[in-house]
């Protein structure tokens, strides 16, 4: 901001003075964190701001392309999309894209992203605060290590129990997509619990090239993994899992960013459904 830590700090005081109540907790170390209130209040004006500085570059004449924010989560971002945003080329009319970590509406909402990839469906709070369009189902099947995943044959009435008699690795969050894949792959019986869970799917995915187990192989995650050979497809068809991904952006969205965003989501939209074809057919 170009002000010193003091002067910020006097601003900030004056702010939560007219306001009557803290924005920030202010802990060990001078660590700042946003009170419940100012949580509120960034989300208030975090759109309002924006289309002030946007309005003022179109009065002046700038033809600078707006900076998009995009948000998902790490294992999206990392996995799938960060490779990819190179091949926007003059679609977005020279827009830079500022790749964001998150996984919930509040995170999108909080963070004044443009765009967020989230798994649906939302929560009930948000239905009025965000604008929705669906990205892609999910769709899994089995996936290992190539020296393990040799050892499945058969026909899926074989395969189906032996794999959910074998170690599996799952993601702590949703922690059943197990009990869903065996559902939709028409099996009646009890699932018992994974062997072990990860944080995030990229580290799923990374144990289970290593060797310690099997993974639900992912449309849009695992389809790097597969193609480099890395991990290795059972021999099973992918099937949904009831779920999906879908785009996201604020209702309040200034509206000289929503002809950009729209592009954006365009272009997301055929990619996904270009991976999840290229994972179905692999």
């Amino acid at each position: 901001m170009a002000i010193s830590a003091s002067a910020l700090s006097r601003r900030i005081q004056s702010l939560e003075s007219a306001l009557g109540r803290p924005l920030f907790v202010r802990g060990p170390g001078s660590a700042l964190a946003l009170t419940a209130a100012g949580r509120q209040y960034l989300q208030a004006v975090h759109g309002p701001l924006r289309a002030i500085a946007d309005a003022g570059l179109a009065l002046q004449g700038q033809t600078q392309a707006p900076v998009l924010r995009l948000m998902a989560s790490h294992s999206l971002a990392t996995g799938w999309l960060a490779p990819r945003l190179g091949q926007l080329g003059d679609l977005l009319g020279g827009c830079e894209i500022e790749l964001l970590i998150g996984r919930t509406p509040a995170e999108l909402l909080r963070c004044g992203a443009d765009l967020g990839l989230l798994a649906g469906p939302l929560e009930n709070a948000h239905a009025t605060e965000l604008a929705t369009r669906p990205l892609v189902e999910l769709t899994a099947v089995p996936v290992a290590a190539p020296p393990l995943a040799q050892a499945f044959a058969g026909s899926s009435e074989v395969l189906v129990p032996q794999v959910l008699g074998s170690r599996r690795l799952a993601v702590r969050e949703p922690g059943d997509l197990w009990p869903h894949w065996a559902r939709a792959a028409g099996w009646r019986g009890e699932v018992a619990p994974s062997a072990s869970s990860f944080a995030t799917l990229m580290l799923l995915f990374e144990a289970c090239a290593a060797g310690r187990g099997l993974a639900l192989g992912l449309a849009l995650h695992a389809e790097h993994l597969l193609r480099e050979g890395r991990l290795q497809r059972l021999p099973l068809p992918a099937v949904a899992l009831g779920r999906h991904y879908l785009m996201a952006q604020p209702a309040q969205l200034p509206a000289a960013r929503r002809p950009h965003v729209r592009r954006l989501g365009d272009w997301l939209e055929a990619e996904a459904a270009r991976s999840a074809a290229v994972f179905a057919a692999s």
